[in-house]
């Protein structure tokens, strides 16, 4: 069936317009075979970089959960009592306030704030709410139940120990629960000795492993 067929087109072959036209469709061909495999390589090239993209975002993440799940076991289960609960702040103005009453023991303006920024009024106090436990890892909700007086220092220290961090040399703590800010408020005061004074509430989430 091949031969007759071939008998029939061999008298074309004589012609330089076939000749020139085969020659132009094997180059198409072979053209369109180029682009195809360039193409295909271009795919797997593009996968190849997926991939790899997606295996580093893989191993990113793990390092990342690695090193939280080994900060939340090495922390300090009183961490924030101990740290950030103790804190005194205003040091500054009750240093002053307390100059001003050795001379003048009777002003009871000056005594009163004293009494507030020495006591326990002025300390930072988390009322924990919410508790939640997803396999070792609990959480809490840390909310100030009441507002908080601090100056520009006490807000570095503050929140330094909160988020683990050095700020402006204020420098963090060891034994850190993984603590988030969910919520924080920050209003200037007015005082009339012309301290720096900022009245701020704050509510955080505590991360720590649960030791079962």
């Amino acid at each position: 069936m091949i031969k007759p067929l071939l008998e029939k087109l061999t008298p074309y072959f004589s012609y330089p317009i076939v000749w020139v036209s085969s020659g132009l469709a094997l180059c198409l061909l072979s053209l369109c075979i180029t682009i195809s495999s360039e193409k295909r390589v271009t795919q797997l090239e593009e996968k190849a970089y997926f991939l790899q993209k997606r295996k580093n975002l893989a191993q990113a993440k793990e390092a990342r959960e690695e090193k939280l799940l080994s900060q939340l076991k090495a922390a300090d289960p009183s961490y924030v009592e101990s740290q950030i609960e103790s804190l005194q702040f205003l040091s500054p103005e009750i240093k002053q306030l307390q100059a001003l009453l050795y001379t003048n023991p009777q002003n009871q303006t000056a005594s009163s704030r004293l009494k507030t920024l020495s006591g326990k009024e002025n300390r930072a106090h988390f009322r924990q709410s919410h508790f939640e436990k997803v396999g070792t890892v609990g959480q809490v909700e840390l909310t100030l139940d009441r507002p908080v007086e601090m100056n520009g220092q006490d807000l570095k220290t503050f929140l330094t120990r909160i988020e683990n961090v050095s700020i402006d040399g204020a420098l963090p703590r060891s034994g850190s629960p993984y603590l988030v800010i969910e919520k924080f408020d920050m209003e200037r005061k007015v005082l009339p000795s012309k301290e720096e004074s900022y009245l701020v509430r704050c509510k955080l989430i505590k991360r720590e492993y649960l030791n079962e």
